[in-house]
């Protein structure tokens, strides 16, 4: 091994979020090559509040798809996903970071877009289309609140 290439915690990294979704792998297949284009390591990760055996399986394809793409593959429980997904990208480096596309101001990636800018954001479509997001603190005020279920 090559003593200068042998520590990757010195290069920055391109993180994927995804969900217990199969769709998701395509998240991982566009993270693959946006990481190659901007010279990063590619790490997926899920949080979630709990295990749950109905996500097992579709978490196993994801760490498969994951390792097709030689990338590392985290699963974090926590009671509180957002602040162990905010901790979790302190500690990694990431410069980039993809999610799906938030539906409302108060999502997962609405709180990470108005929480990090140091980070370059981007969604990916149905198809695997990267679409990087501009100003993402604005975009993030800009989607409407989610209403509680009546």
């Amino acid at each position: 091994m090559n003593p200068q290439h042998n520590s990757r915690s010195a290069k920055t990294a391109t993180l994927v979020c995804v969900t217990d979704q199969e769709s998701c792998a395509t998240h991982i297949r566009a993270g693959r090559v946006l990481a190659d284009l901007t010279g990063t390591d590619l790490v997926v990760v899920h949080v979630s509040p709990a295990p749950s055996t109905e996500d097992a399986q579709t978490l196993e394809y994801l760490y498969s798809v994951a390792r097709q793409n030689g990338a590392a593959m985290q699963v974090l429980y926590a009671e509180q996903p957002t602040k162990a997904l905010i901790r979790f990208i302190k500690r990694s480096k990431v410069s980039n970071l993809i999610t799906g596309q938030p539906e409302s101001s108060d999502s997962l990636p609405s709180a990470l877009w108005r929480k990090f800018t140091h980070i370059t954001f981007f969604t990916v479509d149905d198809l695997g289309n990267l679409s990087a997001i501009f100003a993402p603190r604005r975009q993030a005020r800009s989607l409407p609140r989610q209403t509680a279920a009546r």
